[in-house]
């Protein structure tokens, strides 16, 4: 998960004792009865948010989709990883109804006002299905949208992907390889994971439901997104291969409250496609190149590029050293602190982040 939203997050708090609105825009056309239902149901679900509590899908999704994953709205975690996309907004603003045969899709805009401006999350469609007995429920984007994507099984892993795309059986067989052996130093049972890849974000984002994030755009880079309740991985840019988010689901369950659980991915997954030594490099140079920054928590780190995420590559240089310490034993035991101060405390001596920052310049040497 990104850093950007921790910032969402706050800014979320700021304003979360603010006067939730939801509203239709005025040109939408409310008045068949079935579109009016749908509505309603749809504006009960996105209100049982209440932050990081979730309502009950029993009331909203069919048995089939609750069976097949345990949290069947792939948006709920489709921007933060850990947080409801639904409990970051302030404003929840309808702009679009079309009825499609006996479906309703909506189609909201998402936000919150911060300073007298608007700052838009996202743009999401939802689909609402009436029963026999004319009760609603939703169906999932997935099914809505991926009628010509292809599978293939491969061992404990579906693909899931564009049918312009040529299965490289290779790339799925090499992530196999790793998980093998991740699975055999952990001692763990595989499994099952639905592995959802295309060459964008953007595939991946309108594969889920939603038209726009404030995550996409800029310069195409590998990217991903992982829930370990559902075993699943949505991600772009890298093909079979996107190990990274494949080890969030086997080991994020070992150690929920620890703080480097992005670290812990980072160390065996690399990131964006570059592993750890490419981007320690980039982060320590860019330290030391600029000597006048401050860094005095993890949070204030500089971003050294646009292909190197700050946070995951401090938390997997104290990932890396426990494991050349103490090998596996070592990194199960760092994993079990749940302060970054607890881990800066007992494994270095250390009383600051800015010490240890200082530590990594000072004993900086190219890998």
């Amino acid at each position: 998960m990104n850093k950007l939203f921790v910032l969402v997050a706050l800014l979320f708090t700021i304003n979360s004792h603010a006067q939730k609105q939801f509203f239709v825009q005025p040109w939408v056309d409310t008045s068949a009865t079935k579109v009016q239902q749908a509505i309603a149901f749809y504006r009960s679900y996105v209100e049982g948010f209440k932050h990081d509590t979730l309502p009950s899908f029993h009331t909203y999704w069919r048995t089939k989709d609750i069976t097949r994953y345990a949290i069947p709205d792939h948006m709920i975690y489709g921007i933060s990883g850990d947080y409801p996309t639904y409990s970051m907004c302030q404003q929840r603003g309808i702009i679009y109804v079309k009825p499609i045969g006996h479906t309703i899709h909506i189609k909201t805009q998402m936000g919150w006002e911060t300073d007298g401006k608007y700052q838009l999350l996202c743009i999401a469609n939802h689909y609402v299905g009436f029963t026999k007995d004319n009760r609603p429920y939703f169906i999932s984007p997935i099914d809505m949208t991926a009628s010509t994507w292809q599978q293939t099984r491969v061992r404990n892993i579906v693909f899931h992907y564009p049918s312009y795309h040529s299965f490289d059986r290779r790339k799925a067989k090499a992530m196999i390889t790793n998980i093998a052996k991740l699975e055999r130093d952990w001692q763990l049972q595989p499994i099952d994971i639905n592995y959802f890849f295309a060459d964008t974000q953007d595939e991946i984002k309108k594969l889920t439901g939603f038209d726009y994030t404030l995550d996409m755009g800029n310069a195409p880079k590998p990217s991903g997104i992982s829930n370990d309740k559902n075993n699943t991985v949505f991600c772009a840019g890298l093909g079979e291969n996107y190990f990274h988010e494949v080890v969030h689901i086997y080991l994020n369950k070992l150690f929920p409250k620890s703080p480097l659980q992005e670290g812990l991915a980072h160390f065996y997954g690399g990131s964006m496609g570059r592993p750890l030594a490419y981007h320690k490099n980039k982060l320590i140079r860019h330290l030391i190149a600029h000597p006048e920054l401050r860094v005095d928590s993890i949070d204030n780190l500089p971003k050294p590029g646009n292909y190197t995420n700050q946070y995951s590559t401090v938390q997997a240089i104290l990932c890396a050293d426990a494991f050349a310490k103490d090998g596996l034993q070592g990194l199960k035991r760092i994993m079990q602190y749940e302060t970054m101060e607890a881990i800066l405390r007992e494994e270095y001596g250390i009383d600051s982040f800015a010490a240890f920052v200082e530590k990594l310049k000072r004993e900086y040497v190219v890998e």
